[in-house]
């Protein structure tokens, strides 16, 4: 197993390293010496289906106020105390709860543990050299014990968080200069490890595990795909193509369906899709003259949250998963977005 140190990528170019690393074996990125500084700081190719044509309602359906479940929440970033902080919500919009006060730093893309424990946050954070960096921040659900899933700070980004079934290790993006990898972090000790089979690692952003700890899904960030790999990097198949910047694809529950948002081809306006993996047949869920996006699925898949920017602010609404019309659930005058439901 090589390792790399802070040290190693100020000596050496780290763009001609990196792939000679990667086809050497396994890179781990082990925590680096130095002070902890909390800087509380298109269309697609496969089968279109239309889906009945959305429109906005200000008032909770009796389709959203009949999700069941284990008390479903909805976490989400919230500027509405001028910065970057997590709440939770839920489905309807009610018991709205802040998680993190820290005027100093923000938190963001929350994601939510498997046992719906514990939350995993984007958070800025000074390297050694006092070079600040997306780190990942982690808490209770309700927002206590608050703490760095490193014990030192990273000299890269670390990028969208998201949790192993077995809770052990967090799938995110790890930015090294200027090119993004899937990667892991154990949680025990933050020791950061690149996913990646024999013949170099996998460009990405915005990885997700499935169900079962088994398949990642991800954005191919140069050929406008979503795609996906087994847990250890090896046998890649491309889920969906689109025209343009595919966005946070999610599988449902039941692994048969993938949700993402893209943009219209010929537009600068996003939508989001559900493409049904059984039939191969894509359905577009949302219309509107502003960007829907940042899709998560209901835990018992039948309802998707979003974030929509069709009244001029973005806010959160959902939509049952087949189509129909979309319900916003947050009313503020200030971005409520990165919606993500509870298992």
């Amino acid at each position: 197993m090589f390792r790399l140190d802070a040290q190693a990528v100020s000596s050496r170019p780290l763009r001609s390293l990196l792939p000679g690393i990667l086809l050497a074996g396994s890179l781990a990125l082990p925590a680096c010496d130095g002070a902890d500084n909390q800087l509380a700081p298109n269309t697609p190719d496969e089968p279109l289906a239309r889906a009945s044509a959305p429109a906005a309602s200000e008032t909770p359906s009796s389709d959203i106020a009949l999700i069941t479940g284990p008390a479903p929440r909805i976490f989400f970033t919230s500027w509405r105390q001028g910065n970057a902080e997590t709440y939770k919500m839920d489905p309807q919009g009610g018991s709205v709860s802040r998680l993190t006060t820290t005027p100093s730093a923000e938190e963001r893309l929350p994601a939510l543990s498997f046992d719906n424990k514990r939350i995993a946050v984007m958070r800025k954070r000074a390297d050694i050299g006092n070079v600040i960096h997306d780190d990942i921040w982690v808490m209770n659900s309700d927002g206590t014990s608050g703490h760095w899933a490193r014990p030192e700070a990273s000299p890269w980004n670390l990028w969208n968080p998201t949790w192993s079934p077995d809770g052990s290790h967090l799938l995110m993006t790890v930015s090294v200069v200027g090119y993004t990898y899937l990667g892991t972090m154990r949680l025990s000790d933050g020791q950061v490890t690149l996913i990646h089979p024999v013949g170099g690692g996998i460009l990405a952003l915005m990885p997700k595990y499935d169900q079962t700890g088994q398949k990642i899904v991800y954005v191919n960030p140069y050929t406008n795909s979503i795609d996906q790999v087994n847990a250890d990097g090896t046998s890649h198949k491309v889920l969906a193509t689109v025209a343009k910047n595919p966005n946070r694809p999610t599988l449902s529950p039941d692994g048969k369906k993938l949700a993402y948002s893209s943009v219209i081809a010929g537009t600068l306006n996003e939508e989001v899709f559900v493409k049904n993996l059984v039939t191969n047949v894509t359905t577009r869920l949302t219309t509107s003259a502003g960007p829907d996006f940042e899709p998560s699925w209901s835990p018992d898949g039948s309802k998707i949250a979003f974030t929509s920017h069709r009244t001029g602010q973005y806010q959160i609404y959902v939509v049952n998963a087949t189509g129909g019309t979309p319900v916003r659930i947050t009313h503020t005058s200030t971005m409520e977005s990165e919606a993500y439901w509870s298992h």
